[in-house]
């Protein structure tokens, strides 16, 4: 469990640079950090045979695989 405030600046600006979208919206407050479902069910939105993983490699590149590793602990 990380703490948004926790999370350094340099990934929550890559985050937003590469999404186009804000850190906060998909983080679940207080507690629980990085709510990769809401992630994937909002914005990635992959095919039913291919993985969240495989869809942010495909649409977004490795540094946002990367990152999302890093956001997951």
């Amino acid at each position: 469990m990380m703490f948004l405030k926790e999370v350094p600046l340099a990934d929550r600006d890559a985050f937003r640079r590469l999404f186009h979208r804000d850190l906060i919206d998909f983080w679940d407050l207080p507690y629980f950090g990085f709510d990769v479902v809401k992630f994937d069910k909002v914005l990635i939105k992959p095919p039913d045979d291919t993985s969240t993983k495989e869809q942010v490699l495909k649409d977004y590149g490795q540094e946002a695989v990367d990152l999302c590793e890093r956001l997951l602990g």
